[in-house]
């Protein structure tokens, strides 16, 4: 069956996925300092950086709503916004703080994209 026969609108396209995944951002420390105090220690310890995660619902997601999506088709897809990346801080006492950044899976814009082959 092929993905226009088996979704018709995008409603129905992320009430399948949602009620059939674990649509969950990932989140990981890009940097940041540590090491302040209330003993007048100040934040200058570096905070390392987690490897990048990788968004594997994704996958998942496509094997199952569009198994025949060839190679090319993915690089295509990958250019488009389907998945969001934010960063943000932390800020803690002492000047402590952490970076980190966020990925999540734009369902409605993973529709539009897949609509489009």
């Amino acid at each position: 069956m092929s993905f226009e026969d088996r979704f018709t609108n995008g409603d129905e396209f992320r009430a399948y996925i949602t009620e059939t995944f674990d649509i969950y951002p990932v989140t990981w420390t890009t940097g940041g300092l540590t090491g302040g105090n209330c003993w007048g220690g100040s934040a200058n310890e570096p905070v390392e950086a987690e490897p990048e995660p990788e968004l594997t619902v994704l996958d998942d997601i496509l094997l199952d709503v569009f198994p025949s999506l060839t190679f090319m088709q993915f690089r295509v897809l990958m250019r488009e916004d389907i998945v969001k990346v934010t960063t943000g801080t932390d800020s803690e006492y002492y000047g402590n703080y952490y970076r980190y950044s966020k990925k999540e899976l734009d369902v409605d814009a993973l529709y539009r994209a897949l609509s489009g082959f």
